[in-house]
């Protein structure tokens, strides 16, 4: 699937639908083009992640995707899909476990971890695999506004 037509379908759920260990996933690829525009998008051009160079006196085999542009992609399968579009994002935190590239196939996982019922919110395990192996690990708290 071209990255520029991921379109998540709309979940309309209710707190009262959701349950412990609910989750949702999709697949993307990075891609150049996705890379620039966060890149413009973000004002970041820092050398780690436009110059071959400074990435490998730093530890890295080649520049690294922008770790704010890896977490981004949680939007629209929380909004749209898991909690979905009854809720809207609280808190969140995330750690980069492992550095990404371009052209790197990767993994987004969401998953209920609790649901508070007296403040009406839900907090989800968020995860990201290149393969077998996590690149990030977080969590977010999501709540119910109608």
């Amino acid at each position: 699937m071209e990255n520029n037509l991921i379109r998540h379908e709309l979940r309309d759920l209710t707190l009262e639908s959701l349950h412990e260990g609910m989750s949702a996933k999709f697949d993307i690829t990075i891609t150049e083009k996705d890379f620039q525009y966060f890149s413009e998008f973000a004002y970041d051009t820092a050398p780690v992640h436009n110059n071959s160079k400074i990435a490998s006196e730093m530890g890295y085999p080649k520049p690294i995707v922008y770790g704010f542009m890896v977490f981004s992609r949680f939007s629209g399968l929380l909004g749209m899909v898991l909690p979905g579009p009854r809720t809207v994002i609280h808190t969140a935190h995330y750690a980069m476990k492992k550095p990404v590239f371009i052209g790197d196939k990767l993994t987004y996982s969401v998953e209920v971890k609790k649901i508070v019922k007296s403040v009406k919110a839900v907090i989800l395990d968020l995860k990201v695999f290149r393969d077998n192996e996590m690149v990030l690990k977080g969590e977010t708290q999501c709540g119910f506004n109608r």
